[in-house]
C-alpha cells in the first residue's frame, strides 16, 4: 500500500501496490529546469570562448566577432528526465551578464537535434534569443528565452538533445559592440506531470 493525493486538495489517500504511476501524478503539470552550468559545457576545439575570472568564480566570455566563422561556440548534451510530461514543448534560455553597462543587444544562437531512444537524430533546428544588456545595473543577471519553443510533439522521457550555443555577434541585431557577454548557464524549462516513471525505461 502507499499514499497518493486524493481529488480533495491537501488530503492523502491509500494507493494499492504497483499503482504509483497512476496515484502520484501532479494535480497540474509544473515547470522544472534542466540545468547546464558552464562547468558542464564542452568548449569548441576551434572557436571557444575564454574563461574569465569574475566575482570570485569563472564565467565564459563570448566576444564580439564581426566574422561569422570567428564566432565563439560551446557544445553540450541534455537528457529529458522521467518526470517530463511527454509530448510537450520545452523552452531553452540562457543566463548571462554583460561586461559593463554599455547599452546594446546580444544575439544568442542555439542549435539542437532532439531524438527519442531507438530513433535517428534529425538535422539541427535553430533558435535565437535577442536580449538587451542591462544598461542601468552593473553586473545584472539576465535571463533570455530562445524562440520558438522546442517542439516536443511525440517526444518521450530519456530523449536526448545534441546542442551548440554561440554568440551570433555577426548578426546585425547584435549591437553590444566590442563587449563581452558572460555566460553562466544554459537551461531548459520543461513541464513535469509526475515525480518519475513506474518503469525504468518508459513512462
Amino acid at each position: 500500500m502507499g499514499l497518493h493525493h486524493s481529488s480533495t486538495p491537501d488530503i492523502l489517500a491509500i494507493a494499492p501496490p504497483g499503482d504509483y504511476k497512476d496515484f502520484f501524478p501532479l494535480r497540474t503539470p509544473e515547470w522544472e529546469d534542466i540545468r547546464v552550468p558552464v562547468n558542464a559545457i564542452k568548449l569548441s576545439g576551434t572557436k571557444p570562448p575564454g574563461w574569465t575570472s569574475w566575482k570570485g568564480g569563472e564565467v565564459l566570455a563570448f566576444q564580439d566577432q564581426g566574422v561569422e566563422a570567428n564566432e565563439q561556440r560551446v557544445t553540450f548534451l541534455v537528457q529529458l528526465p522521467h518526470g517530463y510530461q511527454e509530448g510537450t514543448d520545452i523552452v531553452a534560455h540562457v543566463h548571462w551578464v554583460g561586461e559593463d553597462v554599455t547599452a546594446g543587444d546580444v544575439v544568442w544562437q542555439l542549435t539542437c537535434s532532439w531524438a527519442n531512444t531507438n530513433q535517428a537524430f534529425p538535422g539541427e533546428s535553430t533558435y535565437y534569443a535577442v536580449a538587451s544588456n542591462n544598461s542601468a545595473l552593473a553586473d545584472a543577471h539576465t535571463h533570455s528565452d530562445f524562440s520558438p519553443a522546442l517542439d516536443g510533439n511525440s517526444k518521450t522521457v530519456s530523449s536526448m538533445l545534441v546542442c551548440t550555443l554561440r554568440r551570433n555577434s555577426n548578426n546585425i541585431a547584435d549591437t553590444f559592440a566590442g563587449k563581452d557577454a558572460y555566460l553562466t548557464e544554459v537551461d531548459f524549462h520543461f513541464k513535469m506531470d509526475t515525480i518519475g516513471s513506474q518503469n525504468e525505461a518508459t513512462k
